[in-house]
């Protein structure tokens, strides 16, 4: 036997992949993968940066919330000591506390307002990423997805754990807030909320009309800011937008 016969019948025996009718079971020429490690390498290292760039992010928000909290509690603590030291008679100077109280209470129930939205895109972002991750995993074939095994399992293990708790920055921003809405009520400030209700021209502002879909004509369909009652007065009107 010379060395040609022999390579003739090597050439000619089932491989593994071979099924019992003897097709070839390796995936033809053109399904072959269009990348190679070094693609693999630069997905990681993006998704890697990615991932950092984001959890930076998201520390320094709450630092920045903490302080905001930090502030919020150091002003409520002066404004409430001035109210409570006013003379009753001295009502020009207690009514301008009285407007700074209900004003850090729209600004901080505003910024709670934010923070959770904000929360809840992230939330979306972060879920959507996932997905389209596994989309793109699953589109690749046998071979494809062989190499990318360790990166997906890599991604799937930095993933942020998702919870339904709040966060401890809405959280401690809460906990503010309902110290001076309890502050508010002991000084008789009622906070006025008119979303949903019909439109009331001796509490409210018309700023626009809007024309939504679940919301009677005449009924405030977005309040842009709340309104306050002292001492069974109005303090501040509340600015709405009215369905038409």
């Amino acid at each position: 036997m010379n060395d040609s016969t022999f390579l003739q019948q090597s050439s000619m025996e089932p491989t593994p992949d071979d099924d019992s009718h003897g097709n070839a079971g390796s995936p033809p020429v053109d399904d072959a993968p269009q990348f190679g490690a070094l693609d693999i390498v630069e997905a990681f290292t993006a998704m890697r940066h990615e991932w950092r760039g984001q959890t930076k992010e998201s520390r320094a928000l709450v630092e920045q919330v903490q302080d905001a909290v930090a502030n919020f509690q150091a002003l409520q603590s002066k404004l409430l000591v001035q109210v409570a030291a006013n003379r009753p008679d001295d009502t020009s100077t207690t009514r301008q506390l009285v407007l700074h109280l209900v004003e850090t209470d729209h600004q901080l129930s505003r910024a709670i307002a934010a923070i959770s939205q904000l929360e809840a895109n992230r939330k979306l972002r972060d879920e959507a990423d996932a997905q389209a991750v596994e989309r793109y995993f699953a589109e690749m074939n046998a071979i494809a997805r062989w190499f990318a095994q360790p990166l997906l399992t890599f991604i799937i293990a930095q993933r942020p754990v998702t919870t339904s708790a709040e966060s401890p920055a809405i959280e401690g921003l809460n906990l503010v807030l309902a110290r001076l809405r309890r502050a508010l009520a002991e000084n008789n400030i009622e906070r006025i909320e008119t979303e949903g209700q019909p439109f009331d021209a001796d509490t409210m502002r018309a700023i626009g009309t809007v024309a939504p879909a679940d919301c009677p004509s005449g009924y405030v369909a977005e309040q842009l800011s709340p309104g306050y009652r002292w001492q069974d007065r109005m303090l501040r009107f509340a600015d709405v937008r009215v369905a038409k």
